[in-house]
């Protein structure tokens, strides 16, 4: 039976996955259905799927065994951040990362992003600007990394993808890292300024504001350590 319905629904199928995760429902270590029986079971199509459980691997809430399947690897963003003890010139140095692939992936996504690039992004991107997702951090946190995921998956480009992915667990913590210290609604502006260069296809002024979101890391991380937190969990 279907549990999607018309809308935002590339963000909803991930807000279901995550639910069945910090619900209970899917248990640590227990392998989630199968692609097809998430397809049959949600009401979606494949891709929307594939996105969905991206996303959730880059959180670091589900892991994929190749050969094995997808596995729960936590049940909530504490118990990720709490799994690994990463120091915040670690936070700092993938940021850095982050910054030069999602610009070169920008600016590859201006030639060669599709019209469902777009429609992925414009729903991932509403669901981010909602009041009631930018009041929860948790879930603002996994939209918002769904949303530069997607962007960068519209740059075709499968190493740059599978680069950016790789750090995924990472940039998830940087969002636990700098909770509290910038609103949600700071960023709305510039990322819906990238995603109408990407739309016309105008590299120069989709850098230009991503670079407005993606400045403000290092200073934010700074502040972050000066309150005291030295370690990132």
């Amino acid at each position: 039976m279907a549990v999607i319905h018309a809308g935002s629904v590339g963000a909803q199928t991930l807000e279901w996955l995550r639910a069945q995760v910090t619900g209970g429902a899917w248990k640590p270590g227990a392998r989630i259905p199968t692609e097809a029986e998430l397809v049959q079971a949600i009401g979606v199509g494949r891709n929307t799927v594939r996105e969905a459980v991206k996303a959730l691997v880059c959180t670091g809430l589900l892991e994929i065994r190749r050969g094995d399947g997808t596995f729960v690897r936590h049940t909530s963003e504490v118990s990720v951040t709490l799994g690994r003890r990463l120091e915040a010139s670690e936070l700092v140095h993938t940021h850095e990362v982050r910054r030069a692939l999602e610009k070169e992936a920008i600016a590859l996504a201006c030639a060669r992003r599709t019209d469902a690039d777009l429609d992925r992004l414009s729903s991932l991107l509403s669901v981010c600007g909602q009041a009631d997702v930018q009041d929860d951090h948790a879930r603002f946190a996994d939209v918002d990394l769904a949303f530069h995921t997607a962007l960068v998956a519209a740059s075709r480009n499968p190493v740059l993808i599978e680069l950016f992915e790789s750090i995924g667990e990472r940039m998830r913590a940087t969002y636990t890292y700098t909770a509290g210290l910038y609103r949600a609604a700071d960023d709305h502006p510039a990322h819906l300024a990238v995603l109408a260069a990407v739309r016309d296809r105008e590299p120069g002024r989709a850098l230009a504001a991503a670079n407005a979101y993606l400045d403000p890391g290092p200073d934010r991380m700074a502040a972050a350590q000066a309150l005291g937190r030295g370690r990132p969990r």
